[in-house]
Formats: C-alpha cells, structure tokens, sequence
C-alpha cells in the first residue's frame, strides 16, 4: 500500500468541556469549531497508532493517508456499490470542510513485522493525546521522525499489498472523484498533491469485530398476518421461540412479527437458486425473498420502510427502533464472516446495503485531514 504521514488537525482538547458532545456534533459543526479556535493544525507531518479502548476489549491500528491510485488500482477492495446521491452530498461536505473529518476503516491480513513495530512503539513511547466519548478511550501515539516513518512506509510497501473497506465506501469513491476533478482544474497537475489522498485507519481483521446489521420493516396495516405467515413458510421452516435470540448459524434468521419470536431456516430449493458467495448471504436471501415477495419492497436503498438496527445493540435497539408503532417485522441476521467478505470483495462482488456493523467505529473529528488550503 501506498502510505504517506500527514499534518493532522486536532482538537484543542483544553477546551473541549464534553467530549460527547464536542464529537457528537463536530459532523455538523466541523467548519464553526474550526473558525471558532477549537481546532489546531499539528506543525509536522506523522503517522498515529492508534488504540481504542470499549468495554469489552481493545483494538489497535494505525491511521495514515493512503494514495487515491491504491483505490482506482484495486488495491482497496470494495464490497458495496455506491450511490450517486451520496457521493454528491458527501463531495459538498468536503469541499465545504476542505478536509476529512473522519478516516475510511481499511482491514488487512496481518503483517507481523507491521504489527511487532506497533506494539513495540506502543510499549516505549508516551500516549501524544488522548479522549473519551461515551465509556470509549481513544489514544494515539504519534509517529514523525523520519527514520520510523520511512520504516513504516516499508512495512506497508512489502507487506500489506491489499486491503478492504470495512467502512468508507463512499468516502473512498467521493476522494477519488475529488482527486480526479481537482486534478484536471490544476493548472500543474501533482500526483503528490494533498487531494490525492484518502484519510486511512488500518487495522488487521484480528484487530476488527464483524457483527450483524439487522432489519424492521414497516408494512402495511392491511396485511394479513396469518396469511404472511404462511407465505413466508414458503421459504423456510419456521419454529416458534419463546423470545428473542440471534441465529445461531448462516441461513437461518430469527424475525420479529405480532409480538413473538420465530426462527426460519431457509428450505433448499430457496439456497439453490443462489450460486455466488454474496448472492447467498443471509442480508440478500432476506432483500429479495422476503423484502420484495412480501412486502413489495423493490430497492431497499431507497424504500423508506426498511430501516436498519446494528447487531451489538440487540433486543434494546432492536424494540427502540420498533418502537410503539404497529405493522412492523423485525428480522435478525446471522453476521457475516471474514472469509465471506473477503471472497465476494475478491471476485468483484458486492453485498446488499448494511450487512455488516464493523467495530471499532471510528469517531468524526478526533483526526482530521486537511486537502484543500
């Protein structure tokens, strides 16, 4: 991978009284805290290892820059398509923010002198900086002389020579559309130049969580529901549960309908029908059998029905999104596992929209990237 340090901008945490709210609201707000002094820009270049700590465990990367050509190359493996919509209202947050407030999540195989580099700098330098936000630590170490840049350039150069977005996917597109129109305005043109590069954190899948993403479909009060039930009995066998629990393993789903909880489990000649890895995944079973069968939901991309719960909020986050109303399914996924996302990024295919919830979620605003003067 083609690395580079850059001149981070950081928050003046000195004058950061609530952390939760200071990045709560920086997606919003990035452009008034930076016109208004709560952010500086650090005077020299650097890489930053970076180690977030949660409640349940730690994870450890490094954030960088990477070069646009690792992403227009194939360098950067995607799994998702993107929307033209999207890129356009992400396209004006930037060129409004001159900057990126927020790095693509990049995951690789693991490199283990990359790694040994990390932990050992980890174990003999000094937190540079650190926050919290909501019962998360985020620390960052800060990496600029140019002997141990120029080794961790190496080290990405030799050993990392792929990786795939685990979240930014229309981050990554929008920068190389920004990259290429900038560049043709440019009356030198400058491979090198600040636009041309997209604000990384690479962790090793090790490194990384892949939960489930779940889904709630609103319907309509008119439905049915015995004769839904019979209808989605026409795609799997279907066992009552007492209350709610996750699947337990691929291609069975557990939903939610008329306050009781089922398990399905997809029939064979529902699986035959789907021959590559991404068409079998649990998230487009569930699109294209139930969604559109039985819902008449055409493009779960823009049917405002089909709302989304990621995984580690569980029944919690799955009854707030519920909510009060009526005339809702919920449905739970198994999550999808790292050889899968790899196979399908591999041959060039993609998954429905939200199959997977990565963690670590990395955080607007406590690294940015400033590509535009």
């Amino acid at each position: 991978m083609n690395v580079h340090p850059f001149r981070a901008t950081t928050p003046d945490l000195d004058f950061v009284a609530s952390p939760n709210l200071f990045f709560d609201e920086v997606k919003r707000n990035y452009s008034a805290y930076v016109d208004n002094g709560f952010y500086q820009r650090r005077g020299r270049e650097a890489m930053y290892i970076y180690r977030l700590t949660t409640p349940l465990r730690q994870h450890v990367g490094i954030v960088n820059t990477t070069h646009v050509s690792d992403y227009l190359e194939g360098r950067i493996l995607k799994h998702e398509h993107t929307l033209a919509p999207k890129e356009q209202r992400m396209m004006h947050l930037m060129l409004q923010r001159k900057a990126q407030i927020k790095p693509v999540l990049l995951a690789y195989h693991r490199h283990k002198p990359l790694s040994e580099f990390i932990l050992r700098w980890i174990k003999k330098k000094k937190v540079s900086f650190a926050t919290t936000y909501y019962g998360e630590t985020h620390e960052f170490w800060v990496v600029a002389d140019p002997q141990s840049l120029q080794q961790l350039q190496q080290l990405f150069g030799k050993g990392v020579s792929k990786c795939y977005i685990a979240d930014g996917h229309h981050r990554c597109s929008t920068m190389a559309l920004l990259s290429h129109r900038l560049e043709q305005r440019a009356e030198q043109p400058d491979a090198m130049a600040a636009h041309n590069f997209i604000l990384s954190a690479y962790f090793p899948f090790e490194e990384l969580d892949i939960h489930d993403y779940n889904r709630v479909v609103q319907h309509d009060e008119r439905l049915n529901l015995p004769r839904l039930m019979a209808q989605l009995s026409t795609f799997g066998a279907i066992t009552p549960l007492e209350g709610y629990a996750k699947p337990g393993e691929a291609h069975t789903i557990t939903f939610y309908m008329d306050q009781h909880w089922y398990a399905l489990r997809w029939h064979e000649h529902v699986l035959d029908k789907y021959k590559t890895p991404g068409q079998r995944l649990d998230a487009n079973l569930v699109t294209e059998e139930l969604l559109r069968t039985c819902f008449g939901v055409e493009d779960v991309r823009t049917d405002g029905r089909v709302k989304y719960v990621e995984g580690p909020t569980g029944d919690e986050g799955l009854q707030k999104r519920l909510g009060s109303r009526p005339n809702q399914v919920a449905f739970c996924l198994y999550p999808v596992q790292q050889e899968q996302l790899i196979d399908i990024a591999e041959a060039g295919g993609v998954m429905p929209p939200k199959s997977t919830w990565f963690e670590p979620r990395i955080r607007n605003g406590m690294l940015v990237y400033k590509f535009l003067p």
